[in-house]
């Protein structure tokens, strides 16, 4: 089975037990992509969000057998439960999704003449106690009052190591006021003709 894993954060640079034959292509589906999840280590880590910009992520191929290997292979390397591994399989018995982020991936796979594909559905996070909304000047705030506090390091080194196309409403805006440019990139491949 050809199964693509969709990445768009520390999967690329970070891909530690992910099961990939591939190396990291740049011209997946284009998904909506921000920073918004507070995870370990104070990171403020990508996620799929709805109304945010959209965004081309990467996919690699992964190299298990099965749709079943590939979404837990996915599960442990990221270390989440099983409901937020999410996945489309494109053969004639299934139905292509209605809309939303599951038909695009579908739609994209189906012309990349894939079987599937599994991704991370890691939800929006707030960082403990805060209270009031989670826009992107709260985001902001956090990532300020971190490096105010001197606990910016891991968080730092998250934003910098996402790919330079995720190019988020929020890291423009990290940019100029933190001043975390993207580092070097892993080594990803375009694929001609995009």
């Amino acid at each position: 089975m050809k199964i693509a894993v969709l990445g768009w954060g520390s999967l690329i640079w970070d891909s530690r037990n992910l099961a990939i034959q591939s190396q990291w292509q740049l011209d997946g589906p284009k998904l909506p992509v921000e920073f918004g999840r507070v995870s370990m280590g104070d990171r403020l880590t990508l996620i799929l969000e709805e109304g945010a910009k959209i965004l081309q992520v990467l996919w690699a191929l992964s190299s298990t057998a099965t749709m079943e290997l590939a979404k837990e292979n996915l599960r442990e390397r990221e270390g989440t439960a099983s409901r937020y591994i999410h996945f489309i399989a494109v053969d004639s018995n299934s139905e292509p999704p209605a809309l939303g982020v599951a038909k695009t991936v579908w739609d994209w796979a189906l012309v990349k003449g894939l079987d599937g594909a599994v991704w991370t559905g890691l939800g929006s996070k707030r960082p403990e106690g805060h209270q009031g909304e989670w826009d992107y000047e709260a985001r902001l705030n956090y990532l300020r009052d971190l490096k105010e506090n001197g606990r910016s390091g891991a968080a730092e080194e998250y934003i910098r190591g996402a790919p330079s196309q995720i190019r988020t409403t929020l890291r423009s805006m990290i940019e100029q006021e933190l001043g975390w440019k993207p580092l070097a990139g892993p080594n990803c491949t375009k694929v001609s003709g995009d």
